[in-house]
């Protein structure tokens, strides 16, 4: 069975080489983009099977991003992550399936990665 496919946008370097880690070992095929610009490329180049978005970038905005991806179609999952609880009802109205406020636990989100991905495969 192939890897599912993770693409994580987040700027702040350290939370993404952590959680890149976590997701390595999990088993996921991640992919990082420390911007809004790169996430689209790369997300046009990987194709993944889930996104996690932070919405606070420093180009284009997380919520753009997710705008974006909807109006072409796109069904993937897609998990906002933020340090900024306010953003929870903007992320959810511009398509997000999910929300999770900063710090996470990476077993929260990986269970609730697990619980999207199998909603979207029926």
């Amino acid at each position: 069975m192939p890897k599912k496919k993770v693409l994580f946008i987040e700027d702040d370097v350290d939370s993404a080489n952590v959680l890149t880690r976590a997701l390595n070992f999990k088993g996921y095929e991640s992919v990082w983009a420390a911007d809004g610009q790169s996430g689209l490329e790369q997300y046009a180049e990987v194709q993944p099977d889930i996104l996690l978005v932070d919405i606070n970038l420093p180009d284009i905005d997380g919520l753009d991003i997710v705008q974006r991806l909807r109006a072409e179609g796109q069904r993937l999952p897609i998990v906002a992550i933020t340090a900024r609880a306010f953003n929870r009802q903007p992320a959810l109205d511009a398509g997000c399936d999910a929300f999770m406020t900063k710090p996470i636990s990476v077993h929260e989100l990986f269970r609730l990665m697990e619980q999207l991905l199998a909603s979207s495969a029926s």
